[in-house]
């Protein structure tokens, strides 16, 4: 998550003050991709967060699908690839996110991210954006 990593360079913790506002705003990034995603991806998304190897626990839950689910599956997931897009709507609203808390600094983004993510999972239909956000933590070397 590229974008959060702007938030946390070194300096005061302001950021960790605003972490409801910045998940509820991170959450409504997401809103959009979540609502085109069937419950069998959300699931297979929830699961690999919690793995510790989430490439491997999605590429797992593929292997039991049908061919009809693994093509669905793919073009759900295919949609998370705009968040890597500065021009697709998701990746324009992280970018506005990032920017609208650019002042928000942090000591420690580790922890921020940790905190960041706990605050998403606590707040109703954050739950996949919490399930991204540990991905990229965890794809950063940084989710346990």
């Amino acid at each position: 998550m590229a974008g959060v990593a702007v938030l946390t360079l070194a300096g005061c913790q302001s950021a960790d003050n605003k972490i409801p506002q910045i998940a509820a705003d991170f959450c409504d990034c997401f809103t959009d991709i979540e609502k085109n995603m069937s419950s069998q991806t959300k699931s297979i998304m929830h699961k690999a967060a919690l793995s510790s190897d989430p490439q491997s626990s999605i590429a797992a839950e593929v292997a039991k699908m049908t061919d009809e689910e693994k093509v669905a599956i793919q073009t759900e997931m295919g949609a998370l690839s705009d968040m890597q897009d500065k021009n697709s709507t998701v990746g324009r609203c992280m970018e506005d996110v990032t920017q609208k808390y650019d002042k928000a600094r942090t000591i420690n983004e580790k922890k921020f991210m940790q905190k960041l993510i706990k605050e998403l999972d606590s707040k109703p239909g954050c739950r996949f954006t919490a399930d991204l956000m540990q991905m990229g933590l965890k794809a950063q070397g940084g989710g346990d």
